[in-house]
């Protein structure tokens, strides 16, 4: 990984800076992922390798202006220019596939399948481009710092992508010699692909490419806003407003019959938002809180693009039905501050969600299983969460470095679903797909400013989970609770320098992921995913 960071500020006069704020970052992930198990789709044993090799890049310029003029006992106006790139190069992404049947004994040899759906080769290449403006004025019309302070802002965004993919799939020639060719197809990958089996009567190379491979998208944003921030009678601070957002999303491709494909979604939506604390004294708070958000689905999300996604061994499709989902938000939080940078808080809320956008498993035409996404018509989430941040120094003046934190979230999910009838083993109700019943995060830090080390040791868990939603006789698939420990450590050297040292996933439990079906319970996938350790050199300018 390589990155890099400049930014370079300028000061007028004391009422106007100017900054210009650049990123750069470079990556690469160079992946090998083995499946081995009963492949009840085909009734078959099969050990299915995947490689590839992606690379990732992004570069942001961002303009920044900061101003304050004496009007209105002060104005202050920030505003903003940015342009940032992506790029996703995939050179060559390889999968084959060995099997046998489920019920050949232990002795039969697994044989390559010579079938351009399962040993392929994909190209593809991704550009991303966004730009943005902003604005902001901050009023203050009243000397008296209790009443309102305004604020109103505005927003454009546009974002366009291009993907282009190739794919190349190898079958099996007519008119071959089948004892021939069963006895190479028994021999690894290397021994197979030499040239002389390269030929019209035994390995074919042909182009499996679909005009729904590629497309063409674009987003556009509009928006305004206008809030407040007010105490009342020195006991509540309120701070509320509303947003308007005016929104498309446009793609273009085709069908898999080579029919043009034109995706126009227009949104006009009005977001408002409230939160009133009641100020019990200096160290307690009493908040209540209600906002509208949204969620719009992703561009790979809308495509009628089918690609195949390494890390889950399945196929991926979107969906050009595709709506953005609206949440409305409310929330109760009561919060106590023991000592400067402590907290512990108790909050309850509740999630009103129209039309949630979930992961979901559609039939196919050779009865495998394809992963896609849909719009539900309402979810409720609502819950109780626990959260506390605390010096450890009580215990000890040597722990006056140290500092704990911990949240708890329990949440009670529920999105009705239409059954026919056909689905028996399937519930009328379920939780919403994703949302677990909860989620445990512990930390400790240990931050020596002065000799600049810190290191820290989180701990986390989240509950049972639906990673994808069923149908017809496949059952949701279920994502089984793992306990996560990450490890980081950073060491400030020479001034300028910074040593960071990272290791994710200590424990390496391995991802069971369950299918419900009529015949009970199946182990979907058990995932073997290993530990990762990184070593990083930062330097500050």
């Amino acid at each position: 990984m390589l990155g890099g960071l400049l930014n370079i500020s300028y000061k007028l006069s004391s009422t106007n800076k100017f900054s210009f704020k650049n990123v750069f970052n470079q990556n690469a992930d160079d992946e090998t992922i083995i499946y081995k198990g009963d492949y009840r789709y085909a009734g078959q044993y099969r050990e299915i390798t995947s490689l590839r090799f992606v690379s990732r890049s992004l570069r942001s310029h961002q303009l920044v202006g900061e101003h304050f003029v004496g009007l209105f006992n002060g104005l202050n106006i920030d505003w903003g220019l940015s342009y940032s790139r992506s790029d996703r190069n995939e050179p060559d992404g390889r999968r084959y596939v060995y099997s046998k049947a489920l019920d050949d004994p232990e002795t039969e040899p697994l044989r390559f399948l010579l079938d351009q759906s399962l040993a392929t080769r994909f190209y593809g290449t991704l550009v991303d481009n966004d730009y943005g403006l902003n604005t902001n004025f901050n009023f203050k019309l009243f000397d008296v710092n209790s009443l309102p302070k305004i604020k109103v802002g505005l927003l454009f965004n546009k974002k366009d992508r291009n993907f282009d993919a190739r794919i190349f799939g190898f079958r099996n020639g007519a008119r071959g010699n089948f004892a021939l060719e069963d006895s190479v197809l028994q021999l690894s990958i290397d021994r197979i692909f030499q040239p002389e089996n390269i030929n019209p009567t035994f390995i074919n190379v042909t182009e499996i490419t679909k005009p729904s491979d590629s497309y063409d998208s674009n987003q556009k944003i509009a928006a305004g806003y206008l809030m407040f921030d007010a105490t009342v009678f020195d006991l509540f601070r309120v701070v509320s407003g509303v947003r308007f957002e005016y929104s498309n999303q446009n793609l273009s491709s085709y069908t898999l019959t080579g029919e043009a494909i034109e995706v126009k979604n227009y949104y006009r939506d009005w977001l408002p938002s409230i939160n009133v604390t009641y100020l019990i004294n200096p160290e307690m708070n009493l908040r209540f809180g209600y906002s509208t958000t949204l969620a719009r689905p992703e561009f790979r999300e809308i495509a009628p693009f089918t690609y195949f996604d390494f890390l889950s061994n399945e196929l991926v499709q979107g969906n050009t039905d595709l709506k953005r989902a609206l949440i409305n938000n409310f929330d109760i939080r009561y919060e106590m501050f023991p000592g400067a940078g402590e907290l512990v808080a108790v909050s309850i809320f509740y999630k009103r969600f129209i039309n949630p956008i979930e992961l979901i498993l559609i039939a196919s035409s050779g009865n495998e299983a394809i992963r896609s996404f849909a719009n539900a018509e309402s979810a409720n989430n609502y819950g109780l969460e626990f959260e506390i941040r605390k010096n450890l120094n009580f215990i000890s003046d040597i722990m006056n470095n140290f500092s704990f934190v911990g949240n708890a979230t329990f949440i009670k999910s529920n999105i009705k679903i239409n059954n026919d009838g056909s689905n028996s083993f399937q519930k009328n109700d379920r939780p919403l797909q994703g949302q677990a019943e909860y989620v445990f995060n512990l930390g400790l830090y240990y931050d020596d400013l002065d000799y600049g080390f810190n290191t820290s040791i989180v701990y986390n868990k989240v509950g049972s989970r639906i990673a994808r939603v069923g149908i017809n006789d496949l059952g949701d698939i279920i994502e089984k609770p793992v306990d996560l420990i990450d490890l980081n450590i950073s060491k400030r050297i020479f001034d300028k320098f910074t040593i960071k040292f990272s290791a994710k996933d200590l424990l390496n439990q391995d991802r069971l992921f369950i299918q419900q079906t009529t015949e009970g319970d199946r182990v979907s996938d058990l995932v073997k995913t290993g530990r990762s350790f990184s070593l990083g050199l930062a330097y500050q300018l």
